[in-house]
Order: structure tokens, then C-alpha cells, then sequence
């Protein structure tokens, strides 16, 4: 199983929010240099000063799986992959998706999201600048930590600073 992996750095080496991965991405995908068909994006904290890319991660149980009602989203080749023809576009993906890397395409109404380029090489990885995003090869199926509270806890130790008694 292989998903993306974004490694936290510290300045300088972190994340600049220079959305390279975003339109190398709707570039693969769609031809075209638009970041809202992107499946990657990236979220900048200017509160914090950070960026952070959000880009699905292949979750051991996959809440999006589990709550499309017309079964539109699976796991194929290990990873977990939209059916645009059966896909109706309602939604409960992208409400289900513990950090929000699921959304509907702008254009057709349906879900998408990060297949890692047909399940090749990932495009964003190879033309990040800082390096900070790579495939990762799991040795489990899929990841099994909880991903909403990794996230509130990356979140949380960001705004506590260097001295941890917050800004």
C-alpha cells in the first residue's frame, strides 16, 4: 500500500505555500493549470505562518468508503480510487473525510480525489521545491492511526510556538 505522505519541517525547510503541487497536479489530471481541480491543495495557517498541503493519505478503515451510499468509492491496487460513471456527486464522501481530502470536481459534480497519478508516480512529489511530500510505501494495508486527532495535535502544537504557551 502506498499513499503521500507530507513531512513537517522546520524553517526553512517546510512548506512555502508556493502551490507548486497543486497545479502540477491539475495539470496531470485535467491539462490545465487550476488549482480547484487539484487534488492536492494546500492550507495556509498566515495565524501560524505555515502550510500545510491536505492530500488523502489512504486511511486504514476509509470513512469515504463507508459513506458513499451508492458504492462509487473503492480500493483498487491499494489504493482508494473514485468511479466517476457511478458516482452521483451527493456529497457524503467529502463530508465523511476525517481532514477534507475528498471534494467535489468543480466542473463534472463528482468526487475526487489524490489517486497518486493512475497509481504511479505522484506528479506533485517529483516538483516540490522543499522536498516535502513523498509516496510512502506502508507496510500495513493502510495507515492506522487516527487521522483527526493527528491533525489536532499538529494543529495545537503549531499554535503553542516554541515556549508551548500559545499565541
Amino acid at each position: 500500500m502506498k499513499g503521500l505522505l507530507f513531512e513537517e519541517r522546520e524553517f526553512p525547510d517546510n512548506c512555502i505555500g508556493c502551490r507548486t503541487c497543486e497545479l502540477v497536479c491539475s495539470f496531470a489530471h485535467e491539462a490545465l493549470i487550476n488549482s480547484e481541480k487539484a487534488r492536492i491543495r494546500v492550507v495556509k495557517e498566515d495565524r501560524y505562518g505555515c502550510s500545510i498541503p491536505i492530500v488523502c493519505i489512504q486511511c486504514a478503515s476509509p470513512t469515504c468508503v463507508e459513506a458513499c451510499p451508492v458504492n462509487a468509492i473503492g480500493i483498487e491496487k491499494d489504493i482508494v480510487v473514485v468511479n466517476e460513471d457511478t458516482c452521483i456527486g451527493c456529497g457524503a464522501c467529502t463530508r465523511a473525510c476525517p481532514i477534507g481530502a475528498i471534494r467535489i470536481h468543480p466542473a463534472t459534480g463528482k468526487a475526487f480525489k489524490c489517486d497518486l497519478c493512475g497509481g504511479g508516480v505522484a506528479e506533485c512529489v517529483s516538483w516540490c521545491p522543499r522536498n516535502v511530500l513523498r509516496v510512502r510505501y506502508h507496510s500495513e494495508p493502510r495507515p492506522t492511526f487516527d487521522v483527526a486527532i493527528a491533525l489536532a495535535d499538529a494543529i495545537t502544537a503549531v499554535s503553542r510556538g516554541e515556549d508551548g504557551d500559545g499565541l
